[in-house]
Formats: C-alpha cells, sequence, structure tokens
C-alpha cells in the first residue's frame, strides 16, 4: 500500500512510498532541522516499522534501509516519540513488550537502544507520553491496567507502577495541564 502526507496532516495514497504489509499505525517526527520523518508499524507476513523522510509537499520517501525489523509475530502497533525527536517506542501487540530505538540525528534512522526492548505486565494495545518526554504510558488491555515506565538518561524504558482501569481499556491520551 502507499501512502502520503497532504497539507493538512492527512494519510492520502501516493504511488511513491511502499509500506510492509497490514500498515497498523503511524508516527510523524519533526526534528529541530524540520525535516519530518515518518516511521509506519507493520504486522503483515514480515513484523517491521519503516522508516520515510516527508517532503515539504507530504510526498515519502524510504530511507535506507526502508525498514527495521521487529521481532517475529510480535505484531508492532501504537507507537510514540518523544518531543524532541530521539527516542521512538513501539508497542507489540502480540508479545508483552515495547520495542525502543534511537532516531539519528540527522539521517533519521532506527537503530535499536542498548536494551532492545522492555517487558511489560501483558501485550500493550496503547502508548502515551508525557509532554516532557520523561515518562511513557502503556494500556494492557487483557489486564485492565495502565503501566508506567520512566524514561532513562538513555531512553531505556524502566516500570514504575501499575494502576488498575476500567475493564476495556484499549487507548491512551494525555493532555498538557497548565499549573496554577
Amino acid at each position: 500500500e502507499n501512502y502520503g502526507i497532504d497539507s493538512f496532516g492527512d494519510i492520502s495514497f501516493d504511488s511513491d512510498a511502499d509500506t510492509g504489509d497490514n500498515p497498523v499505525d503511524l508516527v510523524a517526527v519533526v526534528t529541530p532541522a524540520v525535516v519530518e520523518r515518518v516511521y509506519v508499524s507493520c504486522d503483515g507476513a514480515v513484523d517491521q516499522i519503516d522508516q520515510f523522510a516527508a517532503s515539504v509537499t507530504g510526498s515519502l520517501s524510504p530511507l535506507s534501509p526502508a525498514s527495521v525489523p521487529a521481532p517475529v509475530n510480535s505484531a508492532p502497533g501504537p507507537m510514540v516519540a518523544n518531543p524532541t525527536g530521539t527516542r521512538l517506542y513501539v508497542a507489540t501487540t502480540n508479545a508483552p513488550s515495547i520495542l525502543q530505538f534511537a532516531i539519528g540525528n540527522g539521517t533519521g534512522l532506527l537503530s535499536p537502544l542498548g536494551s532492545p526492548s522492555v517487558a511489560t505486565a501483558g501485550n500493550p494495545g496503547a502508548l502515551a507520553m508525557s509532554s516532557d518526554g520523561q515518562t511513557v504510558y502503556a494500556a494492557i488491555p487483557s489486564l485492565n491496567e495502565i503501566q508506567v515506565f520512566r524514561v532513562g538518561g538513555t531512553g531505556v524504558l524502566a516500570p514504575v507502577r501499575r494502576f488498575r482501569t476500567r475493564p476495556g481499556t484499549s487507548d491512551l491520551a494525555l493532555l498538557p495541564v497548565a499549573q496554577p
């Protein structure tokens, strides 16, 4: 399947950008140099994260390499990038873990962090990050929980706490709130 990003930030059909089988989630990262990178998690015949550069017109060009493999049968899904555009975290919906990547400065290429994944209490169904980039939240639908992780200095996640939620927890959203 082929996609691009139009001037409104919407995904549209684009014959220049090939993604892997079954694209699941898409994250656009704007680096300090205002070069956009787009990452697509795919859980089809080959589990992978596709990586693209986005032009000012919204077309996508594959980076080289065009994709980064994910563990077999892990089903990479929801993703979140830190506010500075230097880290990407990918939930594996068929395995109890979050994949952890560094985003190359200037290149946008993904590379696994020193610890390529962190274990979760169950298979994560959604991810969210605090506005300061120091905390990652993972929804664990099978356990009706939110698991909280602290982002270490190297970007590696460390589990902090788990919270029970109502049955059916499936997604997360964080909104910054002004402090009085």
